[in-house]
């Protein structure tokens, strides 16, 4: 049967249940579920284990912005081959193949920045040139935070999706026209429109990593920047995407860091 649960950011949830099979229906992001007998295993919407026979689940968040999910659990022999793919869409791995066969899948990151250190921040991201003739469709992130050696560390980055190419206030930044462009998923497909760049912009003052955003992007950006915290333990931390961020061309997905800090995002796209 299915069972709700609803938990904190890392927090964890006990679900009585029995049985041999649980499987993760839906839910925000990654979760760690240990086994009455102590066996733990970590998923993502769509995944299961089968065979496994427990008296008790406990449920716990890793995605590090809490969750709200279905966890399917008994002891009878349920299977089916679907993976959570979005509000209202359900897609089978023979799906999944036939998009990157496409050839517009993409994966990659970069480190933004090359350890400036203090009174500086590093600006960038992921830009989808004015001339691009598709909207990037990133399904996946996670970042990093790295100091000026070079060691991940726990501190934030600001994100948000705003204007970039015709923008007034960003015609001066040098990473225009020289961006890093992510791997495409699929061997001999075509190079991604969008690419990776970053400029270290000089800090005003005391000012905030989120006031300095603000100030650069100006009426673009708005109240729309999500603060994501990051820890040193995780080394990485997983933003939760239930549907795709989307960047459409003459717009890019910003990163800025903290004075005297660089950021690595890894994500998945998809063009179209």
């Amino acid at each position: 049967m299915q069972y709700d649960f609803q938990v904190t950011a890392g927090g964890a949830q006990r679900i009585e249940a029995t049985g041999r099979f649980f499987k993760y229906i839906s839910g925000i992001g990654r979760v760690r579920v240990t086994t009455s007998k102590g066996r733990v295993i970590d998923l993502i919407p769509g995944q299961g284990v089968w065979g496994e026979e427990f008296t008790g689940l406990s449920v716990k968040d890793l995605s590090g912005a809490g969750n709200v999910g279905v966890i399917l659990a008994g002891d009878f022999d349920f299977r089916d081959d679907t993976m959570y793919a979005g509000e209202g869409t359900f897609k089978t791995n023979s799906d999944y193949s036939t998009i990157t066969e496409g050839g517009n899948c993409y994966v990659g990151g970069t480190r933004l920045g090359a350890g400036v250190g203090a009174g500086y921040m590093v600006f960038g991201g992921l830009a989808n040139p004015a001339s691009a003739v598709s909207t990037a469709y990133v399904e996946q992130l996670n970042v990093a935070v790295i100091n000026a050696a070079g060691a991940i560390i726990a501190s934030e980055v600001n994100i948000c999706i705003a204007q970039w190419e015709g923008d007034p206030d960003l015609v001066n930044f040098p990473w225009f026209g020289s961006l890093k462009k992510p791997l495409n998923k699929k061997p001999g497909g075509p190079v991604a429109g969008a690419g990776f760049g970053w400029a270290n912009i000089v800090k005003s003052g005391a000012e905030t990593s989120l006031q300095a955003i603000t100030r650069i992007l100006g009426a673009d950006v708005g109240a729309s920047v999500l603060t994501i915290p990051t820890m040193t333990g995780a080394l990485r931390v997983e933003v939760p995407l239930p549907q795709p961020l989307a960047v459409p061309p003459g717009y890019a997905l910003f990163f800025l860091a903290k004075d005297g800090e660089d950021c690595w995002p890894f994500l998945n796209m998809r063009e179209a």
